[in-house]
């Protein structure tokens, strides 16, 4: 089976963020805050951060290769990459404290405008992103590394 090819995109843009060196005298910023009626006010879904596959590329800026994927309550960001949900709905619970959401998401690669159909998985600091392209398992970055 073919990968589609915004699947491709996506794990081109997460490789760049496990090839290319960190730029850690650019930080990177945090991601804002933004309401979400699904969860109680002053609480961020646990998907809400910054992630990497590689911890040295925390403090990586957005405009290089290598950069975290930030995620908010309405879409994610990593590099070219950017995504705007359109649907993101909590799936069930799994015994293991997992939590999992299927997500929706008009998307951008490099000026490509592409829906994408995926689920967020947390659990505990760990975020994997599932697609038709298969999974890409990200680390939560650190506090000290979500400086502006």
């Amino acid at each position: 089976m073919k990968t589609p090819p915004f699947a491709e995109a996506l794990a081109l843009a997460l490789f760049a963020a496990t090839e290319t060196p960190a730029l850690a005298t650019e930080p990177a910023s945090p991601p804002p805050a933004a309401a979400s009626p699904a969860v109680p006010a002053g609480a961020a879904p646990a998907y809400v951060g910054m992630w990497s596959k590689r911890m040295e590329h925390c403090s990586t800026k957005q405009k290089n290769p290598g950069a975290p994927m930030v995620v908010t309550e309405k879409g994610f960001d990593q590099y070219h990459l950017h995504c705007t949900f359109t649907k993101l709905e909590p799936a069930a619970a799994a015994a293991d404290g997992a939590e999992t959401w299927k997500m929706e998401s008009n998307c951008s690669w490099n000026g490509v405008d592409r829906p994408m159909v995926a689920t967020l998985t947390v659990a505990g600091d760990t975020l994997t992103l599932s697609d038709a392209g298969g999974a890409n398992i990200l680390k939560r970055c650190a506090p000290e590394d979500r400086r502006p």
